[in-house]
């Protein structure tokens, strides 16, 4: 029964309570629309014109609502990419400084759009009215300007209005960066009308002094070394990841300290150092730091950035060789002994003496950025060129290049003889014949089996030709000298 007594009564409350609902709208929608004012933008703005606006609306909230509005609508319509930036660029530009409020009957308000978002001061920022005129004046930070730089948070050139001082300026790059100590003067260069002539006058900030236009100011302090300096260990170490160091005294014996030491598979062989300002292993250094991604090789930015990598390294080859006397055969050798340089630029440090504190390369002085590389040790041995199964087989201690060539197969029948086959060395890539009684084979070494020449009847022809050629020369001198005697 009492359900039915509620449903009733929903049922007859519904419309009535939906009515409210309406007129309780429409009354608002009719009371803003009464309360509509009207107000004008005019001048260096993105648009001209008189548009309505609310009574409790801020010049700021105005101009911010006109403004994207517009800027919608054009760059809507705008489709070529490079087109897009250059109009939002464009877009941008406009005075947020010393726009002129004109009001009937009342005295010219100034309105200073970009302090007000710093200070938070609503005296920069007023109420609207009816009738109310914004003019903005035109942005030209190539001459009404003020530059700050130095011990600040946010260097900046901004727009000059008459009256600034050096507190605007401060208040305007993000106050004094609290990283420097003891900053308590600026300097502030002043060229004359003609430009011929700068003044550079040292004040205290204290002072607070009243600046010009075209004023260059610099918060002077000493540079601060309380960075994040750090290096990246990667690989078999206990504890790998990121290491603070100092600016220029953590020694690689420190940081291996930091890391916990090796682990029991690294291979200090095989250990290298990356150093952050080498410039030729870009490419390598960024993969490390950042991680390899497939999809940046569809981005153009990216492989931009690859090509002038490798532009980059061309033109090392020139400078190298510009100036060089070398025949044709030694400027092959050369050019790619210095691609190999380029590419593999590596430090002094033998990584294998680095637990000795007492050792120069554990004194190896590392830099900010600089990347260690620890590798695991490989207990394999890498056979290629002319054997039945190229690959990798595995490393046993004493055993000679012979034993790992019959491993992989044994030679084809294109093979040079055994005996001139070769040992690359892992780490140096230092080539050593197999007869040599210094190869020993590693772990992690090279071992190339050379083809046989094929020694064609062109093989022949080549070899013969020149020396045919010579001696036909001189059998025709003789002949000549033999007939003129007669």
């Amino acid at each position: 029964m009492m359900y039915k007594i509620k449903l009733f009564l929903a049922i007859v409350l519904l419309p009535a309570v939906m009515f409210s609902q309406e007129t309780s709208r429409d009354k608002s929608m009719t009371s803003l629309a009464e309360n509509s004012i009207s107000v004008t933008l005019g001048g260096a703005f993105i648009v001209n014109g008189s548009f309505p606006a609310s009574p409790f609306e801020r010049v700021d909230q105005f101009v911010t609502r006109i403004y994207n509005g517009y800027k919608s609508q054009i760059l809507g319509s705008v489709k070529d990419k490079n087109e897009l930036e250059e109009m939002q660029a464009k877009l941008q530009n406009f005075a947020q400084r010393d726009i002129v409020l004109k009001r009937i009957n009342d005295k010219d308000v100034f309105i200073d759009l970009e302090k007000f978002r710093v200070s938070g001061d609503f005296k920069l920022n007023p109420y609207l009215k009816n009738d109310d005129v914004l003019i903005f004046p035109q942005l030209d930070l190539a001459r009404n300007f003020i530059s700050i730089d130095g011990a600040v948070n946010r260097p900046i050139k901004f727009q000059f209005v008459v009256g600034d001082r050096l507190s605007d300026a401060l208040l305007f790059a993000g106050g004094l960066n609290k990283a420097y100590e003891n900053v308590n003067e600026v300097e502030i260069n002043r060229l004359s009308y003609d430009g011929s002539e700068d003044q550079s006058i040292k004040v205290k900030v204290k002072d607070d002094i009243e600046l010009k236009v075209g004023d260059r100011i610099r918060v002077l302090a000493d540079e601060t070394n309380r960075k994040e300096f750090k290096v990246l260990v990667i690989g078999e170490v206990n504890r790998p990841g990121y290491i603070p160091i100092t600016k220029n005294s953590t020694t690689i014996y420190d940081v291996v300290e930091k890391i916990g030491g090796f682990k029991e598979n690294a291979d200090l062989n095989r250990t290298e150092l990356i150093k952050v300002n080498d410039p030729h292993r870009l490419f390598e250094y960024k993969l490390l730091t950042k991680g390899f991604k497939q999809d940046q090789f569809n981005d153009d930015k990216y492989i931009k950035e690859l090509y002038n990598i490798f532009d980059n390294k061309n033109m090392e080859n020139m400078l190298m060789q510009r100036v060089a006397n070398v025949s044709l055969e030694d400027s092959l050798g050369f050019r790619l002994d210095n691609a190999l340089r380029l590419w593999r630029q590596e430090s002094l440090v033998d990584f294998t003496k680095v637990k000795d504190k007492d050792s120069n390369d554990s004194k190896y002085l590392v830099e900010d950025g600089d990347i260690i590389i620890v590798p695991s040790k490989t207990n394999q041995v890498y056979v290629f060129g002319q054997v039945a199964s190229t690959g990798y087989q595995k490393f046993e201690a004493g055993k000679e290049a012979s034993y790992y060539i019959d491993k992989a197969g044994g030679t084809t029948i294109i093979a040079k003889d055994i005996e001139e086959s070769i040992i690359i060395k892992g780490k140096s890539r230092n080539w050593m014949m197999i007869t040599n009684k210094d190869a020993k084979v590693e772990a992690g070494d090279f071992i190339w089996v050379p083809k046989k020449q094929i020694k064609d009847f062109k093989y022949y022809m080549d070899l013969v030709a020149p020396v045919a050629s010579v001696i036909s020369s001189i059998v025709t001198v003789a002949i000549l000298i033999v007939q003129l005697n007669k």
